[in-house]
């Protein structure tokens, strides 16, 4: 499944996807991290994201 991403300290969101979680569960606010490639793997562009993952941490309030 892919959601918007608005990353600490970004204004513009981002589309990408997200994996480690049913996607029922998926809500605003939600805070994720970034899971990577392997450093052999990665190069200079977004693909060294396979996708993002919950953390567990607290939603964010939204506005």
């Amino acid at each position: 499944m892919s959601a918007y991403i608005l990353l600490d300290g970004a204004d513009i969101p981002m589309i990408a996807l997200i994996g480690d979680v049913p996607a029922h569960e998926v809500r605003q606010g939600m805070r994720v991290r970034a899971v990577w490639v392997p450093e052999s793997e990665r190069t200079a562009s977004m693909a060294n994201i396979r996708w993002f993952a919950p953390t567990g941490e607290p939603d964010v309030e939204l506005a």
